[in-house]
């Protein structure tokens, strides 16, 4: 049975405006080139490729069921291709802390396949989003590699602010305040919050990885997200292959 591994620290985010951070092109999450070679493996304990990946992400149901979204959650993925957002915030060494799946925080080039979706109940003015990750890693020195790295990273950029252009209107920049890094009592999991002042709007950032060198990255947003990316990779981990 796959288990979740220690880490050292999990984070939330609340942000400016009801959006998650992976760009929508006509319904579809704009991923980026750069998806490394997956392998192709049957073994139950990896490495694996970005076809065993696919199916750990949480569905429609599933989203819909962890946020409380009372519409229709729609998938956008999987695609096996890492997210390009941190491009356009105003430090890159915080890619990790700002979004899963990003290509600035994924550069180890050291994984086997990966598995990347969004989930919303709406294109436009959503209630609820999800942007979730599964990244298969060669061997558990590659994942522990990483995982010490973006630790690292989670740290110093905690209880800072960050900012936020959009590509599509790259005058209406976004203040984003990080909370501390924190981690599960289980030491399992990341978790840190960001914030901007005035803003209904929230979300929660989480990191964990497994026995089977998979690391599971989600951002859960809404008006009140507290506990759900904990709970996302909860449920992801029962999904994932090994």
């Amino acid at each position: 049975m796959v288990a979740l591994t220690g880490v050292a620290v999990a984070v939330t985010a609340a942000v400016g405006a009801p959006v998650s951070h992976a760009t929508i092109v006509g319904g579809v999450a704009a991923f980026t080139d750069g998806s490394g070679t997956p392998a192709v493996s049957s073994s139950p304990v990896g490495p694996f490729s970005s076809a065993d990946l696919a199916g750990s992400l949480l569905s429609a149901e599933q989203a819909a069921a962890l946020t409380g979204a009372t519409a229709a959650m729609q998938v956008r993925g999987p695609a096996a291709g890492f997210l390009n957002t941190a491009k356009d915030i105003s430090d890159q060494h915080c890619a990790s802390p700002w979004g899963p799946g990003e290509a600035e925080s994924y550069t180890d080039n050291a994984y086997t396949g990966l598995a990347v979706s969004t989930a919303s109940d709406s294109v436009a003015g959503s209630e609820h989003t999800i942007t979730q990750a599964v990244i298969g890693f060669a061997d558990e020195g590659s994942l522990r590699r990483y995982k010490s790295r973006i630790a690292g990273q989670w740290r110093d950029c905690a209880t800072r602010t960050i900012t936020y252009s959009p590509p599509d209107n790259p005058s209406a920049t976004q203040f984003w305040q990080l909370g501390t890094a924190d981690s599960n009592p289980e030491r399992t999991m990341m978790i840190m919050s960001q914030h901007v002042s005035g803003a209904d709007w929230g979300c929660e950032r989480g990191f964990a990885s497994t026995t089977s060198n998979i690391a599971i990255d989600v951002l859960v947003c809404g008006h009140d997200p507290k506990g759900q990316a904990s709970q996302a990779i909860r449920v992801i981990t029962g999904q994932v292959p090994g």
